[in-house]
């Protein structure tokens, strides 16, 4: 399970099913998760230090409005790097 502190890989850039736009993420680089929120539907939303550049970002599954702190990304777009 992805925690704060990890190091994780983007496999995802593109927008997530319903959505038009997705966070400016480039697949194959590297990011810190430096904080999870959990939405009401449950699902974990990392916080890798990318400014926020929309008005909003909401949970793709229950549509919930994030916090507006910075730019959330869904785990779906992530893969953990396993440490040595």
């Amino acid at each position: 399970m992805i925690e704060v502190n990890n190091t994780v890989v983007c496999n995802n850039n593109k927008p997530l099913p319903g959505n038009d736009v997705a966070p400016p993420l480039t697949v194959g680089d590297r990011y810190p998760i430096k904080e999870i929120f959990i939405c009401g539907c449950g699902k974990r939303h990392f916080n890798v230090g990318l400014p926020l550049t929309y008005n909003h970002v909401r949970c793709v599954d229950c549509q919930e409005n994030l916090p507006t702190t910075n730019h959330w990304a869904h785990p779906s777009r992530f893969e953990l790097i396993q440490e040595d």
